[in-house]
């Protein structure tokens, strides 16, 4: 652009030296003229003269023109250029900025994909949901994504939040098969995502300060670590009434004996209102067959209560009678028993149930884990020795999945181990802690001759159950006279 300017300063330049070139030969035809015109002494030759003069003048003054009008054309031709190369080098300009931009984009892009490379091969990207009813976190993943970045059943992983939290060794399985108050990763069949959560314990979502859209990364730390865990409680059990011996295993539905039980006063199971296993209405049509009257659910509230009244299936017309009539006490529990909410939720239900006759009624949704904590209560209260809860405790299991001690020695001790010694060893202790400092891992040798019936008038009264109140309850399921 400089050069071009400097050729145009040069041309007006030579356009002005031609200009006074001309203007002198102007004068000097001039002057000639005059002297010419001066020596004539006749009109003729005069007129003669100043046609040539006159003649003359315009062929110069024609000249300058033709001079002057090159100068414009050779200005505004050099200008034309000059705008030409101006705009040329805008266009050159812009594309380049364009093609700039471009690359910028494509780097971005590049960037981006190569981040979620990243983001894959370190873990699984997840975005918090809250689970409301347990405390735990609902990761938005599910299996194929735990696949595509390595992580299996069995693994041990490490759990990082962007808010700088970061949980290391957590197991990743199928089913809760942590030790009591252990943070695992489950990937239960009903649930519509894989979830952190805290086995038969404390809320990680208020434990982590999550909020809802919270991101978080779960990435592999060692492979297999768990895996003879994951293996050996890995169960499934079927939905197929055909399968079980009778209606009664199907719906996990017993009464409890033993100790100073009165025959027939308490019974326990299966719900008989949330059908998502397909027993509800089997549950609902036993609990009329054997007279209940009184039903305490561990896992409903009002809410999930509508939820299931609202569906074309709901078919529990025993159940919803005795709701009707003031006899049913929606607890809403979770399984956390060693936190004062549960506590104080229990015994309120309890007091419920003994303000009543029975039978009774106890259940959570399969009848195995949160009913099998509370009938363990129930059953230290009535004089059960640690053999004959162990017994109700376990036939959950062989009723669902025909574990037994004879048939499978090793689930049977695992599952016994991880769940119902921990409620022993818990009420035994009072304070919730396991002989090595980690709930779930007792050592139950030093606990099963404990006075069982003082560990639940000490669990009961630390809920805010009076004494008077304990009694009642002892009454209704042990007879007059039961003593405390």
């Amino acid at each position: 652009m400089q050069d071009i300017r400097k050729k145009i300063k040069l041309m007006r330049l030579r356009s002005m030296k031609n200009r006074k070139i001309i203007l002198t030969m102007m004068c000097i035809i001039t002057a000639g003229c005059l002297s010419v015109l001066t020596a004539c002494s006749s009109d003729k030759t005069l007129g003669t003269a100043e046609t040539s003069a006159t003649a003359a003048t315009i062929e110069v003054s024609e000249t300058a023109e033709a001079v002057e009008t090159s100068e414009a054309a050779v200005t505004t031709a050099a200008s034309e250029t000059a705008g030409t190369a101006e705009t040329s080098a805008t266009a050159v300009t812009t594309a380049a900025s364009e093609t700039a931009e471009t690359t910028e984009t494509s780097a971005t892009a590049v960037s981006k994909t190569a981040d979620a490379a990243a983001e894959t091969a370190a873990g699984v990207v997840c975005s918090a949901v809250e689970d409301k009813e347990f405390g735990g976190i609902f990761t938005s993943a599910k299996i194929d994504a735990f696949t595509e970045a390595g992580i299996e059943y069995g693994d041990s992983c490490t759990i990082t939040f962007d808010s700088g939290e970061i949980y290391e060794d957590v197991p990743f399985y199928t089913g809760y098969y942590g030790y009591v108050g252990q943070l695992i990763i489950v990937d239960y069949p009903a649930y519509d995502s894989v979830k952190l959560t805290i086995c038969d314990g404390g809320s990680i979502w208020k434990e982590s300060g999550c909020k809802d859209g919270d991101r978080f990364v779960i990435s592999l730390e060692e492979k297999g670590r768990y895996l003879r865990t994951q293996e050996v409680m890995n169960m499934t059990f079927s939905n197929n009434m055909d399968d079980y011996e009778s209606e009664e295993s199907f719906a996990n539905f017993r009464a409890i004996e033993g100790g100073n039980m009165k025959p027939g006063i308490l019974y326990r199971g299966a719900s008989p209102v949330d059908d998502v296993y397909g027993r509800a209405h089997c549950v609902d049509s036993l609990i009329e067959k054997h007279g209940i009257g009184f039903v305490l659910d561990l896992a409903d509230n009002e809410e999930k209560l509508d939820k299931y009244r609202s569906t074309e299936k709901f078919d529990s017309p025993y159940y919803m009678s005795l709701y009707d009539d003031g006899r049913v006490n929606l607890t809403g529990l979770t399984i956390n028993y060693r936190s004062q909410e549960y506590k104080t939720a229990l015994a309120r239900g309890l007091n419920n149930m003994a303000s009543v006759e029975g039978p009774y009624y106890v259940h959570c949704t399969m009848g195995v884990d949160r009913t099998g904590f509370v009938c363990v209560l129930l059953e230290c209260m009535a004089g059960f020795s640690y053999e004959e809860m162990e017994k109700d405790y376990m036939q959950s299991y062989a009723a669902y999945y025909n574990i037994t001690a004879e048939s499978d020695p090793d689930k049977y001790d695992t599952l016994k181990n991880s769940k119902f010694d921990d409620f022993i060893y818990m009420l035994a202790n009072q304070d919730g802690s396991g002989s090595d400092g980690k709930p779930g891992q007792p050592d139950i040798s030093a606990v099963k001759d404990t006075d069982f019936e003082r560990c639940a008038f000490e669990y009961l009264t630390s809920a805010g159950m009076t004494e008077e109140e304990y009694m009642t309850l002892k009454e209704r399921l042990c007879g007059t006279g039961a003593a405390a």
